[in-house]
This record gives C-alpha cells, structure tokens and sequence, in this order.
C-alpha cells in the first residue's frame, strides 16, 4: 500500500523517531475507518457501551482531553485538578476513565482523562465532539493513514521488529526534523489538532522573514484556540521547506510560540505510524495541493 519509507535522524537532541527502508508492511487488521481530507481533523467513534460520541485524533497532546460534559460517563474524580490544556485552555478536573471505553474498537490506553470545555472545538466541527485523543491512543498499534484510499487502517505487525527497536518514549511528542530556506534545519511537532499548515515560534518566524525567506501576508488573522482567541497574530508564506526529502513549496505559517506541522500538512501526506517501534513514516500522496490560499480565521488549535 506504501511505496517506501523515509529516515528520520536525531536532531538538537528531541526524540525523533526513525525509519528503515520497508516497502510493504504486513499487518493483522484490528480496524478500518473511512478517513477524508476535508474535514478539519479526523474524528474517531468514541464508545462506551450505549454511548456514541467522535473525538477528535490529536498528535499534539500526551493524553486524553473529554468535555466536562462527559463527566458522569467516567470514573472517580482524581486529585490535581489544577491545570491547563497545550493551549492555554482551564483544566476543570481529571477523572478515572473507565476501560470499557473503545475508540474505533480500541481500547484507550490510558488511565485517566482531564476534562475541559470543548465547545470551541464543537463549533469548529458543528457538532457534539467529546473532546481529544492523544498519544496513548497511537502508541501500541501501527497505524496507516491513507487519504488516497480513503482509510484509515490499525493493526498489529507482523513484520519482525529491526534489532535494537524501542518504544517511543511516553512522555514524548513526535518531532520531524525540516530543512528550511538558507539552509536551517529546526525541529517541528507533528500536531494533528493545529490549524493550517502549521506554526513558527516567534525568533524562527522573524528571523526567515528578515532573510528574505518569508513572505509577510497583509492580512493579519485572529487565531483562536481553547484557551481564548489572540487577534492581530503575523501570517507568512514560507518560501519552501522539505522533510526527509518531501520537498513542500510556499505553505503559509503562523507566528506562534513553539514549531508546528499542523492538520493541512498532515492530510498533504500518507503516514504510517508505528510508536511501538519508534517508527513513523511520511509518503507522498498520489495526487495532493502543495499551495492553497491564505485561511482568514484559522480554526481552533485543539486543547
């Protein structure tokens, strides 16, 4: 189904994960979902017994974020309340959740879940979306995102595992490695539940537009997010970038606190994820836009 794998290395000492040269993995089928480009993310059936909910996939987040709403659907409160979401959003508790939850007929892989207000990310989708599943969810199976097909396929490996393979760390997020114009190389989070092509921090973002490697767009747009909306925030087209070999011309970045390759970026691509082994892979699609107008009002980022 997938051509070929690319090599990710280590860089400024992040936790990247690696790929080896594997043309055809062979998996045993646990689940198949029909997956599209033209949503603003991928929502997954959440289940629990009688209840059906979707939430959202996000490779941004360490855990699992539900509505407050969803609160009598979940176990014991937990202590540490406290808190804030990625993105600046309140915390308003943090609960057992119950191992009889499945997420497209898998189990969560998590113990608990924080709790928080998902009405933005409602109104993003226009309809009751439960909240986010984070990285617990992605890290036990191998995972093929296929936008050409349509499918989103999880499985088990058959394949036997490289000598020396290792789980991606639990606590760590997933970092690509970019080239960018002028020949920087920085390190981005790969982060399903960002809007647009992604972000760049602040230093990154002036600096490539110092250099003449980033176009400043007049129009200025108010990113919102969980934990409120920020008006007047930079937008700029960046003149090329390439991943591992994926060359990507002109996408539009936000200026932003931290490097992101958000849900544009993502849905450009195939993927195959496989975190037992610390390995992700990141193949062309057959037939995907490289440039796309500048978005007025980006989405909501996700908790």
């Amino acid at each position: 189904m997938f051509r070929f794998w690319l090599a990710l290395c280590i860089l400024l000492s992040l936790p990247f994960l690696s790929c080896g040269q594997e043309p055809n993995v062979k998996i045993r089928q646990l689940t198949r979902l029909s997956l599209t480009d033209r949503a603003p993310g991928i929502l997954l059936p959440l289940t629990d017994g009688s209840l059906e909910k979707q939430a959202l996939l996000d490779t941004g987040n360490l855990g699992h974020f539900f509505d407050a709403a969803m609160a009598p659907h979940l176990g014991a409160p937990l202590p540490g309340m406290a808190g804030l979401t990625p993105s600046g959003a309140r915390i308003f508790a943090r609960a057992v959740l119950p191992d009889s939850f499945r997420a497209g007929g898998l189990t969560l892989s998590a113990r608990e879940v924080a709790l928080f207000d998902a009405t933005p990310l409602q109104q993003l989708f226009k309809s009751p979306v439960a909240g986010t599943l984070g990285l617990p969810l992605l890290r036990n199976h191998c995972w093929l995102f296929d936008f050409d097909a349509g499918q989103l396929i999880v499985g088990e490996r058959l394949d036997p595992a490289v000598p020396g393979a290792e789980p991606a760390p639990a606590d760590s997020l997933l970092y690509l490695p970019a080239t960018l114009p002028g020949g920087l190389t920085e390190a981005f989070m790969l982060d399903t539940g960002a809007a647009g092509w992604g972000t760049l921090d602040t230093v990154l973002f002036d600096s490539l537009a110092a250099a003449g490697n980033l176009q400043l767009l007049a129009e200025t747009v108010t990113l919102a997010s969980s934990g409120g909306d920020i008006p007047n925030v930079r937008q700029g087209r960046l003149k090329g970038m390439s991943i591992n070999g994926n060359e990507i011309p002109e996408a539009i970045f936000v200026r932003a606190t931290a490097n992101r390759l958000g849900w544009h970026l993502f849905r450009s691509f195939n993927w195959q994820f496989d975190l037992s082994r610390s390995e992700i892979a990141m193949i062309p699609r057959l037939h995907r836009k490289t440039k796309e107008a500048p978005v007025p009002s980006p989405p909501p980022e996700s908790p």
